[in-house]
């Protein structure tokens, strides 16, 4: 896995009520390269000084559909706006564009297990309606709540129609799709989303609307509070090192997996907050579950 970061490079905030300035302040003192942050009305943005010099900001709506206020282009890299089917892609250009800038509009659309054959539909709608497409992480909320029984199966997505997508995805363009799931991006041929394996509590963060720090959203373990101490002092607790060399402590099928140098072990959250220990391979994977290859070989 990747180096030992002295401050995250990526923060995921989930903006809150009150106190966002302040929070503003503590996030831009990082420097993060890019910063994705979560809100329900535009004018959450107003008070946090954007443009961010040197940090791509990327704006996700949850309200959209109670959004009556124009969205503002300044400092926002993207919009992104989440869906469930694809009728909610023309509704949203409708009622967006032209005042989005072109180009920084995405489809946000988490796929789960009854859902998951909306995929080339929701590809498709991206397309056709001039949006990228983000396929992201779990909030570790969804996971504890709702176990395992969303995620979607290793088979269902081998019965995909993969040349069908893959034709999709030629029109979208592969530069306006991010797909965070490693079994998923690897069954499109694609580039899985962390190359250097999990990054929880390293080159990522995430704060909620508190002001809580963790090492991820799909990994909630509280670090600090940037209420009480600043980001930097809070990146040297004790228990952000003990997280990441748990993190590097990979089950052992994964160690001797052939596909480690690729997946890296999956998503170390949904393991913790499943079974409440890192020992786990990644429910997601076929392989790591013991299914074909339990010894790797």
């Amino acid at each position: 896995m990747g180096s030992n970061f002295d401050l995250p490079w990526r923060i995921h905030w989930r903006l809150g009520e009150g106190g966002a300035e302040h929070l503003a302040r503590q996030v831009r003192s990082c420097r993060p390269l890019s910063t994705v942050i979560e809100l329900q009305d535009p004018r959450d943005l107003d008070g946090l000084g954007l443009p961010w010099d040197g940090t791509e900001v990327v704006a996700v709506l949850e309200g959209w559909r109670l959004c009556k206020r124009e969205l503002t282009n300044e400092g926002i890299r993207r919009w992104e706006f989440p869906v469930t089917d694809r009728g909610e892609a023309g509704e949203i250009r409708k009622r967006f564009f032209p005042e989005i800038a072109p180009g920084i509009a995405s489809l946000r659309w988490t796929p789960e297990r009854d859902g998951l054959s909306r995929l080339p539909d929701i590809l498709d709608a991206a397309a056709r309606y001039g949006f990228g497409l983000t396929l992201p992480n779990r909030h570790a909320n969804d996971i504890s709540s709702r176990g395992n029984e969303t995620l979607p199966l290793p088979e269902e997505i081998k019965e995909l129609d993969r040349e069908n997508i893959l034709e999709v995805i030629d029109r979208l363009g592969v530069d306006h799709l991010r797909i965070h799931d490693f079994i998923i991006s690897e069954f499109l041929g694609l580039d899985g989303p962390e190359p250097g394996g999990c990054e929880a509590g390293n080159s990522i963060a995430f704060i909620d609307g508190d002001g809580i720090v963790y090492p991820c959203c799909s990994l909630l373990i509280p670090l600090g509070d940037l209420n009480e101490d600043d980001f930097a002092g809070i990146w040297k607790n004790p228990a952000r090192d003990r997280i990441r060399k748990d993190l590097l402590e990979l089950p052992s099928v994964c160690r001797s997996c052939s596909l480690l140098a690729a997946c890296q072990g999956g998503c170390r959250g949904i393991v913790y907050h499943l079974f409440g220990h890192y020992g786990a391979p990644d429910p997601l994977c076929s392989i790591g579950a013991g299914v074909d290859n339990g010894s790797g070989s």
